[in-house]
């Protein structure tokens, strides 16, 4: 008889399948939204500051030569609360604020488009010929055309566009208390 040798089973290596890899979904998980940005509240007061200017310096000072009423100061002081409101806006938008933010920005930007008429009607009425139309695009158009240029580009330079507004509101602020202590 004869027998057969033994044979010592040989390891067989088995294809032992990866774990799974998670891979997040970028459509499915939202960026997270973040708040109001700690420098809107600021700005928002910055935009009301034009107006606060005219305000303190008319109870300090009487109006003088410089206008014959406080309506046509107080209507450009509305004008660039209006353009500085807007301009914020845009700015919110640009960083994804929460809409709040967004809707409270509304009723100065209302309020600025009403006084930026009453600006043109003021200037059309004080002016004749050419003058009337150089006032109306200075007054009327430009502060348009501004607000158009920082849509196009306020979702990518929005920090520059900060600055703007932040040296916007101080030079009307400036300008404001300087013409009207000089009277």
């Amino acid at each position: 008889t004869v027998i057969a040798p033994r044979r010592e089973p040989v390891p067989v290596a088995v294809p032992v399948a990866p774990a799974p890899v998670a891979v997040a979904d970028p459509v499915a998980e939202p960026a997270p939204k973040p708040g109001v940005r700690w420098w809107y509240y600021l700005c928002l007061l910055l935009a009301f500051a034009p107006p606060g200017v005219v305000a303190v310096v008319e109870q300090t000072r009487p109006w003088q030569s410089w206008t014959s009423d406080s309506v046509g100061v107080y209507l450009l002081a509305g004008e660039i609360t209006g353009l500085l409101s807007a301009m914020l806006f845009l700015l919110a938008v640009g960083t994804r604020m929460p809409w709040g933010a967004r809707l409270l920005l509304l009723i100065p930007i209302g309020i600025g488009g009403v006084c930026m008429g009453g600006v043109v009607a003021k200037a059309a009425e004080t002016s004749t010929g050419e003058v009337r139309i150089v006032l109306t695009l200075i007054f009327g158009v430009a502060p348009l055309a501004f607000l158009m240029l920082q849509a196009i580009t306020a979702r990518v330079l929005w920090r520059l566009w900060l600055g703007v507004y932040i040296a916007l509101a101080a030079i009307a602020c400036g300008c404001f208390a300087a013409a009207l202590t000089s009277v």
